[in-house]
């Protein structure tokens, strides 16, 4: 019998080690996370006074609230006001940390007779690709999706009123972190229960052409998810039919590329190939467990005629990967769809082992293996984030300089993150749109927030003086913008030694010239340059 008093300690010293990598330096680096931390700002102070005169110069509520991730703004629109920015970040990824622990630990419940393999395979993950390109509303939106199968999983076999209420509370609730992971939610627990009756209708009848009614029927009669579902479904509808929420493009590189996508390796790649690679040794491991595991059940299946319900995990398996297959990679301004499925894919396969595997010994070596790459992981993001904070603290040098309310648009200038002559600092992730902070620390306005010219997130700029088309374009048009449609007090320039676009840096430039001076370089390696408006 397992031991829960003990595995409650286990998963408890894993939580409070595993947030040693957002300790250990002053800013946490998750490429949009100053971008979510600004709108927080925006929002806390439009809905504290919508006429105020400053913000709601530039930024209006976003009317499409039916398909923004508004939930997850809730708590850093309540603390920003009172709390340093990177503080509140800080607090969101704690939290992050703290429940995809507890959801492996919870995990651990579906198994009442052995040790948790599910819940241990699962924490390896928890630095990863969305986590450091600031996806949070998708890692909320994954953890309560996360939770709510499992939810499903252990009260299926016991189901009284109750348990629909809170099934249904927490299904829909999904839906208002990220449309996304409540639709991923659905896809799995649908087929999950249809799959009992589906699967006598196999041993008990040969398949014919004539079957293909008796199982239309039985898909369209058994439909209590999509009535627990039903509110989200219809948002999720009317999101689909908003002609200015949909595209889509379809992006499919070399079949390794998607091979490599398909296995999950890049769900936890954020900083270098070492990401990769134990990725790469995560993934096979557990996908030849899967398929080994599988194959000898089927083999089995045609003279045991054993049906068991955990086993429409495959169901739910099967259909996650051809999803993969017909899935765009963007899709309603939201990206990286071939890498969200991925860790769907994943979680299925390590909760459907979890109910396969019961050799202690084999246990106890998964657990090992699970932790050793946890912690080779752990040492990485630590070490990382102490490199790469060391930068944005650079970059926010700045801060004092710009005045209050004021409005300041960023140019970074050095490709691929973080590469300086021979230093190598980031192959994917870099400072990205750190001037958020600065924004949030003067109360001003960052015109290069790309997140606020979307559908789906709760603040926009107005129309009229969107910078979208004038700031974002190459090279970007600051003399214009200013005349026409708004004012840019100050431009912060990063990296501008180190830039490769010479004619990118020369035009903008020359938009500076006559215009702008420059009042500050940073100190460390004059990487931030910031130039402010003539009088």
């Amino acid at each position: 019998m397992i031991n829960f008093r003990r595995e409650n300690k286990i998963f408890l010293i894993i939580a409070i080690v595993a947030t040693i990598p957002a300790l250990v330096s002053k800013y946490f680096p998750a490429v949009d996370s100053p971008s979510h931390l600004e709108i927080a700002n925006v929002l806390s102070s439009l809905l504290a006074n919508p006429q105020e005169d400053f913000f709601s110069n530039y930024f209006e509520l976003n009317p499409t609230l039916i398909h923004t991730n508004w939930l997850f703004y809730l708590l850093p629109s309540l603390l920003i006001k009172y709390l340093p920015a990177f503080v509140v970040e800080k607090i969101i990824v704690f939290l992050y940390i703290l429940i995809f622990i507890l959801t492996g630990k919870i995990i651990s419940k579906l198994y009442q007779t052995q040790i948790n393999i599910a819940g241990f395979l699962l924490i390896p993950l928890v630095y990863n690709f969305p986590l450091h390109t600031g996806f949070y509303s998708f890692l909320f939106g994954l953890e309560l999706s996360f939770l709510t199968i499992a939810y499903y999983l252990y009260f299926q076999d016991k189901w009284q009123f109750t348990n629909s209420i809170i099934f249904f509370f927490l299904f829909n609730l999904i839906y208002l972190f990220h449309p996304f992971t409540f639709a991923m939610t659905l896809v799995i627990l649908y087929p999950y229960s249809l799959y009992p009756t589906l699967i006598k209708y196999y041993v008990t009848e040969k398949f014919t052409i004539k079957l293909i009614p008796k199982i239309l029927k039985i898909i369209t009669q058994n439909s209590n998810i999509l009535l627990y579902a039903l509110p989200g479904i219809l948002c999720l509808l009317l999101t689909l039919l908003d002609f200015d929420a949909v595209t889509s493009e379809y992006e499919r590189d070399t079949f390794f590329q998607l091979l490599k996508i398909l296995g999950g390796f890049y769900f936890l790649w954020s900083y270098s190939p070492l990401e990769i690679i134990m990725g790469m040794i995560l993934i096979l491991f557990v996908s030849i467990l899967f398929m080994i595991i599988l194959q000898k059940k089927l083999k089995r299946f045609p003279t045991e005629k054993k049906i068991e319900h955990k086993d429409g995990l495959i169901l739910s398996w099967l259909l996650c990967l051809i999803l993969y297959f017909l899935s765009p990679d963007n899709f309603a301004q939201g990206g990286n769809l071939n890498i969200r499925i991925s860790v769907y894919l994943y979680f299925l396969m390590v909760v459907w082992l979890g109910y396969q595997i019961h050799q202690k010994r084999f246990i106890l070596l998964i657990k090992y293996f699970s932790m050793s790459l946890f912690t080779i992981l752990l040492i990485f993001n630590a070490f990382k984030s102490i490199q790469i904070s060391n930068f944005i603290e650079e970059y926010t040098s700045v801060t004092p300089y710009v005045k209050e309310n004021s409005t300041i648009i960023s140019f970074n200038l050095i490709e691929k993150g973080l590469n300086f002559d021979d230093e190598v600092i980031s192959n994917r992730r870099g400072i990205g749109h750190v001037t958020g902070y600065i924004a949030v620390a003067t109360n001003s306005i960052n015109l290069g927030n790309y997140q606020s010219t979307r559908d789906n997130f709760p603040i926009k700029f107005r129309s009229e003086i969107n910078p979208q088309t004038l700031l974002i374009a190459e090279p970007p048009k600051i003399i214009e913008y200013n005349q026409t449609q708004g004012k840019i007090d100050y431009v912060l320039l990063w990296g501008a030694s180190y830039a490769k676009n010479k004619e990118l840096l020369k035009s903008i430039k020359e938009e500076l010239n006559d215009n702008y001076h420059l009042i500050y370089t940073s100190s460390k390696r004059g990487l931030a340059e910031l130039y402010e408006i003539n009088s």
